[in-house]
């Protein structure tokens, strides 16, 4: 392709020197250029290898590929509107538009971005989801546009730059079942005049990085993944329970496996299978947003699945991956509250209480003798609360006013009490009442002595 550049360039020149045109040639002695042209007809045509024109030719052909500006001074004017340039590279296609004063096809454009793929386009389309990661689709968005649609289209643009693929091309390595032209259409609307509005330059970026690493996840084989039986509705049910919020009825657990879906495959919501693939567009919008607010219990959660998933698999590679967003110099935005509105608790009381304990200091705090009141009152929540946590965590609540078995040591309560120790010495050393203390020494079998008596072994010493 290169030769044959070098080939088309040459034969311009020398059509123009033939013409007595002024073009560049000034690297090039005059002698030389005088026996050039003092060649006949017959010399160049049959013995081109020896003809001085042809070697000025190619010279000035290699002279203005090393300089556009001369390039383009030396195609300006003499390309015919008829000729075709098909067999020439992107770069040469280019000049020629710009030689011309025409604008480049949007597909032409995409195509010349970058080098082409060291590894080839199939490789690169390895590394990529048909649908671009959301992080990366949330910065690339363009506004009016539905944002599956986009996704599908970024990952086509950054596909084809560099190579010589078509739409539908580059539709096909990554699986993708999406109509061309109406890809086509939308990467019309990542070209434009305005560099801060300009979306190729990341997208150029964003090929050249994946070119030139190894990333975690074949998304060749994630394509063609059997989701049919992903997250069983009682599993939902279970996990929805522990992360404390609403499991919701149909639509929501669509909503979620959808989700997963788009986790472990990176397709479109339209193949998705048929069980919960999106039955409009605000089914595909809600499941994306989803992603977006997870709390971050229900997040750990879902990808505990789909590590499941996976490696029952035989699959060893992480559930998501993304390129950082530092190869477009770009730095990500959590928004928290958009999360809890998406996500509200299911008991807020609940989750007030998480802020003050977790589950395991909970337990561990009721099992040393805190009753539910002062758990309670430390949570600022109802003890109804701290009772049905415990529950659930398979502790036995104490009845009300019981004694707190786990506060008081048995066995120096015994102790003390048989060398001399009375009631009220010990609920003090405890911090308990007498009451609790004799209830306790009872329980223990340890006979209680009348009031104001002592153990005869402290009276005679």
């Amino acid at each position: 392709m290169v030769m044959e550049d070098i080939r088309t360039i040459a034969r311009i020149a020398v059509r123009a020197l033939i013409r007595g045109e002024d073009i560049d040639t000034h690297d090039i002695p005059t002698t030389t250029l005088g026996e050039a042209l003092s060649e006949t007809d017959a010399l160049r045509r049959e013995r081109p290898q020896t003809s001085a024109l042809a070697a000025v030719g190619a010279t000035l052909a290699v002279q203005a590929i090393e300089d556009t500006d001369r390039l383009l001074k030396l195609l300006h004017g003499r390309i015919p509107p008829s000729a075709v340039f098909d067999r020439h590279s992107i770069q040469l296609k280019l000049t020629v538009a710009k030689s011309r004063g025409s604008n480049t096809r949007h597909l032409t454009r995409i195509q010349s971005l970058i080098p082409p793929p060291p590894h080839g386009a199939e490789q690169r389309a390895r590394k990529l989801p048909a649908q671009l990661w959301p992080d990366w689709t949330a910065r690339l968005n363009l506004p009016g546009t539905g944002i599956e649609l986009v996704a599908s289209a970024l990952s086509t643009a950054v596909l084809i730059a560099g190579t010589r693929l078509s739409h539908a091309d580059a539709l096909a390595h990554l699986g993708s079942s999406l109509n061309p032209m109406r890809v086509r259409d939308v990467t019309r609307l990542l070209r434009s005049k305005d560099p801060g509005d300009n979306l190729l330059l990341p997208i150029a970026r964003l090929a050249t990085h994946l070119d030139a690493v190894e990333t975690p996840i074949d998304y060749a084989r994630r394509r063609t993944l059997d989701c049919s039986a992903l997250l069983p509705a009682d599993r939902w049910v279970l996990i929805s329970r522990r992360a404390n919020i609403h499991s919701g009825k149909g639509p929501r657990i669509r909503q979620i496996r959808l989700l997963l879906y788009s986790w472990l495959t990176g397709n479109h919501p339209d193949q998705a299978p048929q069980a919960f693939r999106p039955r409009c567009t605000a089914d595909a919008l809600a499941a994306r947003t989803l992603t977006e607010s997870l709390p971050p219990r229900l997040g750990a959660e879902l990808l505990e699945v789909a590590n499941q998933f996976l490696q029952e698999r035989g699959i060893a590679e992480p559930v998501r991956w993304s390129p950082p967003l530092t190869v477009a110099e770009w730095n990500p935005i959590i928004d928290d509250v958009t999360r809890s509105l998406v996500w509200p608790p299911k008991q807020p009381a609940r989750e007030r209480m998480r802020t003050t304990f977790t589950f395991d200091e909970l337990v561990e705090e009721y099992r040393n003798g805190r009753s539910l009141k002062e758990l309670a009152d430390t949570a600022n929540v109802g003890r109804s609360v701290i009772s049905r946590v415990l529950h659930e965590a398979g502790v036995e609540v104490r009845p009300a006013h019981a004694p707190q078995r786990a506060a008081i040591d048995d066995r120096r309560l015994q102790a003390g009490y048989e060398f001399g120790s009375s009631l009220a010495d010990l609920a003090s050393e405890f911090g308990c009442g007498e009451t609790t203390v004799a209830n306790r020494l009872r329980s223990l079998g340890v006979p209680l002595r009348p009031r104001g008596t002592r153990p005869k072994v402290l009276a005679g010493g």
